[in-house]
């Protein structure tokens, strides 16, 4: 969903509100899965069919690890993983 990018009304205002604070919880767990799973970054070079159940086990594992207790993995400043568009000369 689009940000409204011409405000007139309050109820547009509320709207954009409240997309920007539910966005950022969700962009944040998106860096924790990454950054527990870092081939998500990277990208995978599979058939499509394969890469699927890959995804929802890193969801599955991310989330057990998670209710667990279990750490993050700490940022290794020596892995350089580039966004994926940098591969696609995007």
């Amino acid at each position: 969903m689009c940000s409204v990018i011409k405000i007139e009304t309050p109820e547009e205002q509320l709207y954009n509100e409240s997309q920007i604070r539910s966005r950022n919880p969700i962009e944040r767990v998106f860096g924790f899965w990454e950054r527990r799973f870092p081939a998500l970054t990277v990208g995978f070079r599979l058939k499509l069919q394969k890469i699927f159940p890959i995804i929802v086990a890193t969801a599955v594992l991310h989330n057990t690890l998670w209710q667990r207790g279990e750490d993050l993995p700490l940022d290794d400043p020596q892995m350089d993983l580039p966004a994926p568009w940098v591969q696609l000369g995007v």
